[in-house]
């Protein structure tokens, strides 16, 4: 969705560098000439933007809080993340405008439910510092956090959930870091080409959806 929206405002600005170099041509030949250098930049502009987003995904359970949560909150500052790998990636590598995939844990399917963005980069996790919560740190200050969150935006709600065993069966999704044996960290990082394999099986969902209708 973020690739669509840089995509989208490029053409934008192509489209006004455009506008503004035929109003300009008759005037200032300096102008033009920049414009026309600005212009031939913009593809190289929207591939540097487009490959600096990051994708993850982060799992919770329905029970605790569900995509129709998120739904319904439209933001939340996903908190409470207490493995040090975990906090690693919410700290250091997890930037505003990172795709999110939201998994549904610890149910009869786990299953990839929604899609989500982060609006704010890490901040204190703030339930670190409140006495009788069950994510309390006794060994966290404000002056030296321990754990940290981001915030998550809502996007969508799938159709229909990708789940755990349908994953498995896409062989281009072989090595992702959720189907490895082991693996059980509630934030994940997902690779571009992972990303863009979901990203087609929802928009043939979405497809099949609407030729039903």
């Amino acid at each position: 969705m973020r690739r669509c929206a840089i995509q989208a405002w490029c053409f934008v600005l192509y489209a006004l560098l455009m506008l503004a170099q035929r109003v300009l041509k008759p005037y200032n030949d300096f102008d033009n000439i920049a414009i026309s250098g600005t212009l031939c930049m913009i593809p190289f502009i929207s591939e540097f933007l487009m490959s600096t987003t990051k994708y993850w995904l982060f799992k919770s359970e329905a029970s605790t809080y569900s995509i129709d949560d998120l739904q319904r909150d439209n933001v939340t500052c996903w908190d409470g993340v207490r493995n040090y790998q975990a906090r690693n990636l919410l700290r250091d590598e997890i930037n505003v405008g990172d795709g999110v995939l939201l998994y549904h844990s610890n149910t009869d399917s786990p299953a990839i439910v929604g899609l989500a963005s982060v609006t704010r980069s890490a901040y204190p996790d703030h339930t670190q510092f409140e006495y009788g919560h069950a994510k309390f740190d006794p060994r966290a200050n404000h002056d030296s956090p321990r754990w940290f969150m981001v915030d998550i935006a809502f996007e969508r709600k799938l159709r229909t959930p990708l789940t755990l065993d349908n994953l498995r069966d896409i062989h281009e999704l072989e090595g992702m870091e959720l189907l490895r044996k082991g693996s059980r960290l509630s934030v994940q990082p997902v690779r571009d080409t992972e990303w863009q394999v979901i990203m087609e099986i929802i928009r043939c969902q979405d497809a099949r959806g609407t030729e039903s209708q």
